[in-house]
């Protein structure tokens, strides 16, 4: 796991982090010694396979170097994410996330008790 307690995908001359919770998904990215690289002016795309159903997301800057959106997934996992991080001028590049554990991880999700 990264830094934030997601998955990490390694790709060479970027880290992707990527961490879900029940109401919004996070990208984090930094470069080959896990310092943030800043993300002011770049997108992601994130393909997310849940069962038979696609979704599509698109990111955009939430923090210097955190690509992020709202999104509540609707079906159970486990999941696969597919992430395009693009950045103006370059070459966009992809990594791929398998989460088998992302329901447990939303059912252990503090609940306020009524």
């Amino acid at each position: 796991a990264g830094p934030n307690g997601g998955p990490l995908t390694d790709l060479g001359e970027n880290h992707l982090e990527l961490v879900m919770k029940a109401d919004e998904i996070k990208l984090f990215v930094s470069d080959a010694e896990e310092a943030p690289v800043d993300v002011s002016q770049a997108t992601a795309n994130l393909i997310i396979l849940a069962g038979t159903k696609k979704h599509s997301l698109k990111l955009s800057p939430v923090a210097d170097s955190i690509l992020g959106e709202g999104f509540t997934m609707p079906d159970p996992g486990p999941y696969t994410v597919v992430a395009i991080v693009v950045f103006p001028g370059k070459k966009p590049f992809q990594g791929r996330f398998t989460l088998p554990e992302l329901l447990a991880l939303l059912e252990n999700t503090p609940h306020q008790k009524g």
